[in-house]
C-alpha cells in the first residue's frame, strides 16, 4: 500500500486467502487496476492534447506563409503594373497599411542634392501636418537607415534617442521600423512602419518588410527613369 501511496499502481497486493483480508485484497488490487486504466488513458489523452497543439501552432504557422507569400506576390503585381510614380507611392501605401496592420507608415523620398528626406506618401497621418516635415540624412532613426542603407528598428520610441519627434508621434507606447529603399546601391527613401505598442514587429515581420521595401525601390527607381525618358522626347 505504500508503493501505491507514493503513485506505482502497478503493485499488487497478495490476494491468495478467502477470508475479510483476502477480499480486501482482491478489491485493492480491482482499484488499482482501475486506476491504472485511468492513468493510461491520462497519457493517451495528454498525448492526443499535445500532438493537436503542434498541428496548430504547424497550421498557424503555415497560414502565415502563405499570407506573407500572398502580400509579396501582390505588391510584386500591383507595383510592376504602372509606372506613375503617384500611383505607385498610393499603392504600396495602401497595401502595407492596411494589410500589414500598421498604425502609421510613411513613404520619404531622397531629394538627393539637398541630402533631405521628404514625406512623400502616408497612412494614418495627417498630410497638412506633415508637410514641409524633413530630416537629413543621418538624422534620427529614418536618416540613420537612409544614410547607413541598413534597416533599423526602435522598440520604443519613447526611449530611443535616435527616434525624432515628428508632427505626429503618438504618446502611447509605440515601435518602429525604418527600411531603406536601396536598388542597385542608389538610395532613394525610406519606409516608416509605426504600430502603437512596443517592441511589435518580428523577425518574420522585418524580414517581409525588407523584402517589400527592395520590390518598392525598384519600382521607384523605373517610374523615375520612365519619368525622365518621357521628358527627352
Amino acid at each position: 500500500m505504500h508503493r501505491a501511496e507514493k503513485g506505482d499502481f502497478f503493485v499488487r497486493a497478495e490476494a491468495e486467502s478467502r477470508d475479510e483480508i483476502g477480499h480486501l485484497s482482491g478489491a485493492f488490487n480491482s482499484m488499482l487496476a482501475k486506476i491504472t486504466e485511468l492513468k493510461v488513458a491520462e497519457i493517451e489523452t495528454g498525448r492526443e492534447l499535445e500532438s493537436m497543439q503542434r498541428e496548430l501552432v504547424l497550421k498557424a504557422e503555415l497560414e502565415r506563409r502563405v499570407q506573407e507569400v500572398t502580400l509579396l506576390l501582390d505588391v510584386a503585381r500591383s507595383l510592376n503594373s504602372t509606372l506613375e510614380l503617384s500611383e505607385i507611392l498610393n499603392r504600396v501605401t495602401e497595401m502595407v497599411g492596411v494589410r500589414m496592420k500598421m498604425d502609421q507608415f510613411a513613404v520619404m523620398l531622397l531629394d538627393a542634392p539637398a541630402a533631405k528626406l521628404d514625406v512623400a506618401a502616408s497612412f494614418g497621418l495627417d498630410k497638412e501636418k506633415m508637410a514641409g516635415f524633413r530630416l537629413s540624412l543621418g538624422e534620427g532613426a529614418s536618416g540613420i537607415a537612409a544614410k547607413t542603407r541598413e534597416t533599423l528598428y526602435v522598440p520604443d520610441i519613447h526611449s530611443d534617442g535616435r527616434w525624432v519627434v515628428g508632427p505626429q508621434d503618438p504618446k502611447s507606447d509605440t515601435s518602429a521600423l525604418c527600411v531603406p529603399l536601396v536598388w542597385k546601391e542608389e538610395v532613394v527613401g525610406v519606409l516608416n512602419f509605426v504600430r502603437f505598442a512596443k517592441a511589435a514587429f518580428s523577425e518574420n515581420d522585418i524580414v517581409l518588410l525588407q523584402l517589400v521595401a527592395s520590390h518598392a525601390a525598384m519600382a521607384i527607381v523605373n517610374a523615375r527613369l520612365f519619368s525622365e525618358t518621357k521628358e527627352l522626347t
